[in-house]
């Protein structure tokens, strides 16, 4: 385990802290402010800001079965869909049943902006 270090002087980096922990407290300044583009949103005084995106889409269950009978085995699948809040996208072009369509995948994802 790395040992912690013990700077005198924060603002000065120095060799024997490297590879050490090093905790510093103090006030954070921004000069700019971490900002989503797409939104127009910015954090104002925070270092970062994340835009966490979610989907309500359709989620395909596939639940096999298997009865037997003396020496005749028979296999089926059945198919249940439920609308969901997930935070990837799910396809569903290959779902057995239609009618359970999430259409196109959509351009906003998840992303940390961060303060320059």
């Amino acid at each position: 385990m790395l040992g912690a270090a013990e700077p005198k002087n924060p603002t000065i980096v120095t060799p024997e802290n490297d590879g050490k922990t090093v905790f510093v407290t103090g006030k954070i300044v921004v000069d700019v402010p971490a900002r989503d583009p797409r939104f127009g949103y910015d954090t104002f005084s925070q270092p970062w800001l994340k835009r966490s995106v979610e989907y309500y889409v359709w989620e395909e269950k596939v639940h096999e079965k298997e009865e037997r009978s003396g020496d005749f085995v028979k296999k089926s699948k059945e198919y249940t869909y439920k609308s969901v809040w997930k935070s990837s996208f799910i396809n569903s072009s290959s779902f057995k049943m239609k009618g359970y369509e999430n259409g196109p995948t959509p351009d906003l994802q998840t992303e940390t902006f961060l303060c320059k």
